[in-house]
């Protein structure tokens, strides 16, 4: 029986100039398609070919680049830590009788509360969030960023508003009459 040939990587690497959510951050060297970096990354002007020339012109930035990752990701790391140890993100939502919410909360909803809690911007691809949350209860997201692999906690609770409060106690007094 022959042998199957040893298969042969066609990718090149690249260097990003920019930061693309798909392909990694600023500086750091990828590898693509031949095709797609030839008609996509290099007329846009996103990436240069990694070629010993260029790597050596962006030694320096690649360096800065990874630097700012590895702080990046600590931060991240610590920021979730401190979530978690504050027992996670709380949302107060309006839901039914059956703790169905009105609202569904999706990343962009957990974006926006640890912006609004811990004044930091986190990008919502780094969420493995992959349906949106539609009851009350407790829910576990995974989060990835680069070495930095974390569950976050999310917790929704039913919002008592005026108008809810108001309903009950009459509901109460009602019953409290019938019984009386």
């Amino acid at each position: 029986m022959a042998k199957k040939a040893a298969r042969i990587d066609r990718r090149i690497s690249v260097i990003l100039l920019e930061f693309d959510k798909h392909l990694g951050e600023k500086y750091e060297m990828v590898k693509v398609k031949a095709i797609f970096a030839k008609n996509v990354l290099l007329p846009k002007k996103i990436a240069v070919v990694a070629t010993p020339d260029t790597i050596n012109a962006y030694k320096a930035k690649m360096a800065a680049a990874l630097k700012t990752k590895e702080k990046k990701a600590s931060d991240l790391g610590s920021l979730f830590d401190k979530i978690n140890n504050d027992n996670g993100l709380m949302f107060s939502m309006k839901a039914n009788e059956k703790g169905v919410l009105y609202e569904k909360i999706d990343v962009n909803h957990i974006v926006n509360r640890i912006k609004e809690l811990y004044d930091i911007a986190v990008s919502d691809h780094l969420f493995k969030m992959k349906k949106k949350i539609i009851a009350l209860g407790e829910y576990t997201i995974g989060f990835s960023y680069n070495t930095v692999e974390k569950d976050l906690r999310v917790v929704v609770k039913a919002d008592h508003s005026k108008k809810d409060a108001e309903t009950v106690e009459t509901k109460e007094e009602a019953k409290e009459e019938a019984v009386a």
